[in-house]
């Protein structure tokens, strides 16, 4: 008989452990989070080519890295300037236009940034 109440006790205090645990835990989620959408400008071909694919293949590698792990996918839509500020700026207005992406990243053409800063803005505060 001693074991048995050994056991009980054991088990009641596994489950009092549990208990503060599971209180804690995020709420069951019945629906999965919506898409994040991202828009990324950059330099894929042109002067800038080489640190622009390099931009790309890390976005590209940390995209499958967060959808495989996280609980909410994310989708980067790539648009090439060409190393060109006149043609980031149209890439950039036109990502700033698209109501479904929620964030925009710029490659390592400093003047394509400055460029389409105005764009951005405008969205910012509509």
């Amino acid at each position: 008989m001693p074991t048995d109440r050994a056991r009980l006790s054991t088990v009641l205090v596994v489950v009092a452990a549990l208990l503060p645990a599971g209180a804690c835990a995020a709420p069951v989620r019945t629906s999965p989070l919506p898409e994040l959408v991202i828009g990324a400008d950059l330099e894929l071909s042109g002067a800038y080519a080489e640190m622009g694919t390099a931009f790309e293949r890390a976005l590209r590698l940390r995209v499958e890295q967060v959808n495989t792990t996280g609980d909410r996918p994310v989708r980067i839509v790539y648009r090439d300037n060409r190393s060109d500020k006149s043609l980031s700026q149209q890439n950039i207005t036109a990502l700033a236009a698209d109501t479904s992406i929620s964030a925009i990243i710029t490659g390592a053409c400093g003047e394509c940034a400055m460029a389409s800063a105005a764009a951005v803005a405008e969205r910012a505060y509509r």
